[in-house]
């Protein structure tokens, strides 16, 4: 009996850890690399934890942020070598089970040459990782690598193919119901290319900046809480 408690009292920390992570990411939050060290502890990588679904979100999740805090100065090589170590296990898990972690490890993958600096390989890796998750149902992994294409494309100066992968990537939001993910994307839209930029640079006259719902009024308008109403485990 103890020792189920103790299994049990495991597997809340896990999912909380798990829960932090994606919220980490989603909403961006990389200002503090202290604290997200703290939370990707070794429990991800001990033996015996169950690999349970939201686990395994879990650990995609630290791939991403490790590679995202890799592109700062300071803790690159650490950084850089925890998410290397991810991006394994998703290879590995992708050999097995394609349709569950091909589009991620591709994803992972990309944002690794993109550090490195193989733009043209990082450029093929996010359009097949966007693809993928297309082809395997998976709406919010579409979702999120549209966005980091989009940010790797805006880095590299494609202004128009950046503003429609983020586009893209707002709808995929609101279609998984993470209302307050897209209108953060939303937000990014339009402080980065401004209100009229659709109309200007791709003659598309009907296309919305900010959030999709025409009743909410302005991008600029609205108070934006990121703090509730998103549910990531929301299908």
């Amino acid at each position: 009996a103890n020792a189920e408690k103790g299994n049990d009292h495991v597997s809340v920390i896990h999912c909380q850890k798990a829960h932090l992570l994606v919220r980490i990411f989603l909403f961006r939050r990389f200002d503090e690399p202290s604290v997200i060290d703290k939370v990707m502890s070794n429990l991800f990588s001990e033996k015996k934890m169950q690999l349970r679904t939201l686990v395994l979100f879990a650990i995609f999740f630290e791939g991403l942020i490790s590679f995202e805090l890799a592109r700062r100065i300071e803790g690159r090589v650490k950084w850089m070598a925890k998410g290397e170590v991810i991006l394994q296990k998703m290879k590995r898990w992708s050999e097995y089970c394609a349709w569950n972690f091909e589009n991620k490890a591709l994803l992972l993958s990309a944002e690794r040459k993109a550090i490195l600096g193989d733009f043209d390989e990082a450029a093929s890796l996010y359009t097949r990782s966007i693809q993928s998750a297309r082809d395997h149902k998976f709406i919010h992994e579409e979702a999120i690598a549209s966005e980091l294409a989009g940010i790797f494309f805006y880095r590299r100066g494609f202004s128009i193919k950046s503003y429609e992968l983020l586009m893209h990537s707002q709808r995929c939001y609101e279609r998984w119901g993470a209302s307050a993910v897209a209108m953060r994307v939303g937000i990014f839209i339009d402080s980065t290319f401004g209100s009229n930029f659709a109309q200007h640079e791709t003659g598309v006259k009907d296309v919305p900046s900010g959030c999709f719902a025409s009743n909410r009024g302005p991008t600029s308008k609205r108070k934006c809480n990121l703090e509730n109403g998103f549910d990531f485990a929301k299908p």
